[in-house]
């Protein structure tokens, strides 16, 4: 009676071994293509003077004779290559554009200068982390004008330990030009010789703040996300550092590793707070899982030996996930409010942009005066009925497929004999497999395509 048991048991083994052998694989082939030799990148006065080159590009459609002689939508010709070239310029970004080796593609790369990105830091006052023992220094001494305190010395202390971090910890600043507080900010190593309180991360992003703004508030104007959406330009993204990117491979690519000791805060600092986020949260599910899949494997153990239907472990392994699913949460909560904290996007919600797809009407709001886009209620009212309308109708015909299919099912098991058996496989039963892929096909294809 145990084979059965047994064979299951070599089977799961089997297919694990297989599984990292697998993810062995995938890092060794992930490492064989970051030591390839890369492009070298051009070496001149500005890499030499600031230690990073461009960090951002536009990619353009180069278009053949027959493509030209089609319509453009005034959209797409607002936004030539010439004149997006043109506002980038305007907007202090200096550029550099080449065909693609097929010459079909031509790429705009996009950089800024230092002082263009501090510019630009101020006046969407950016958010930068504060060095904790220089800040800790400057609200000792105080600071005074004229003799006078604008205000005076302080120290924050915990004596008693309430938190384990400083008082003067993650502290984070809106960057302000002035030459006497550049000193609060954190350094970071861009080369052995040059250290910067900005990120590359935060380069892109305040390149892309640059692109993005108002040519009255000194930027380019130029609405990304649209510009790919409506298909003006092929894509619009960061460009990678392979040094950094192979080094922080070295500390992330390694198959014997705790989940707790992914480097999280060097996935933030190269690809941003988001991407970190995912990971942040792979990394606390797999943390927490090992205690369910300890006990999961004793209790199918169990089962194993005993050779029994009932396992009476089972009830208290049910209990215990429902528990543990309670938690799970709960420390996941804590988890993102610490990291928010860390990482300083308390907050970050309020910061969100309209999507690409949202069309409504430019207003002022009344709250701050500040302009917004406004979207008339009678309108989403309307919208929202339409919506589930037609939710209301595909649930319905989904469950009239589905109890079609059920039918069809029960009058194949009613009457095994009514399909004729290939293999001692019944007919019926494979139509009814396939009826079931068909279906669940075609559903999708038409929720895509409605949706």
């Amino acid at each position: 009676m145990g084979n059965p048991n047994l064979s299951d048991v070599y089977a799961y083994i089997t297919i694990t071994g297989f599984f990292f052998l697998f993810l062995y694989y995938l890092i060794l082939i992930a490492q064989k293509q970051m030591n390839e030799d890369k492009p070298l990148q051009k070496i001149d006065d500005f890499v030499k003077t600031n230690g990073y080159s461009y960090d951002f590009v536009l990619v353009y459609h180069v278009f053949d004779e027959d493509e030209k002689n089609g319509k453009f939508t005034a959209f797409q010709l607002k936004y030539s290559m010439r004149e997006v070239i043109e506002l980038l310029t305007l907007a202090q970004l200096q550029t550099s554009y080449f065909y693609s080796c097929q010459r079909d593609e031509v790429y705009i790369k996009i950089r800024a200068t230092p002082d263009r990105i501090k510019a630009e830091a101020s006046r969407v006052k950016y958010r930068l982390l504060l060095d904790h023992l220089r800040l800790r220094a400057k609200t000792a001494t105080g600071a005074k004008s004229e003799g006078k305190w604008i205000w005076k010395p302080f120290v924050l202390d915990d004596t008693e330990r309430l938190s384990p971090l400083s008082p003067y910890q993650y502290i984070y600043g809106a960057y302000d030009n002035n030459p006497d507080l550049q000193s609060l900010y954190k350094n970071y190593t861009i080369t052995d010789t040059i250290k910067s309180i900005f990120k590359p991360i935060d380069r892109i992003k305040l390149i892309i703040s640059i692109v993005n703004a108002k040519p009255s508030d000194g930027g380019a104007g130029l609405p990304l996300n649209d510009m790919v959406l409506k298909e003006v330009i092929m894509a619009a993204m960061p460009l990678h550092d392979y040094e950094e990117l192979k080094a922080l491979q070295k500390r992330w690519l390694i198959l014997w590793s705790y989940p707790w000791e992914q480097p999280v805060d060097d996935i933030k600092d190269y690809f941003g707070e988001r991407i970190a986020l995912y990971f942040l949260y792979l990394q606390h599910y797999v943390t927490l899982l090992i205690v369910p899949a300890v006990l999961g494997f004793i209790t199918y153990a169990v089962k194993v030996v005993f050779v029994k239907p009932e396992n009476f472990l089972m009830p208290y392994f049910t209990a215990f996930m429902v528990l543990w699913s309670t938690f799970f949460i709960e420390f996941w909560k804590q988890r993102q409010s610490d990291a928010a904290m860390r990482w300083g996007v308390v907050g970050y919600e309020e910061e969100e942009q309209d999507r690409p797809q949202f069309e409504g009407k430019a207003t002022t709001s009344p709250v701050d005066g500040s302009d917004t886009t406004y979207f008339p209620s009678d309108e989403k009212f309307r919208r929202y009925l339409y919506v589930n309308l037609i939710i209301f109708l595909m649930l319905c015909g989904v469950i009239l497929i589905v109890a079609a299919i059920f039918t069809f099912q029960y009058f194949v098991v009613s009457n095994p004999t009514a399909f004729p058996s290939i293999g001692g496989i019944s007919l019926g039963t494979t139509i009814v497999s396939l009826l079931n892929a068909v279906v669940i096909a075609v559903l999708n294809y038409v929720y895509i395509n409605i949706a």
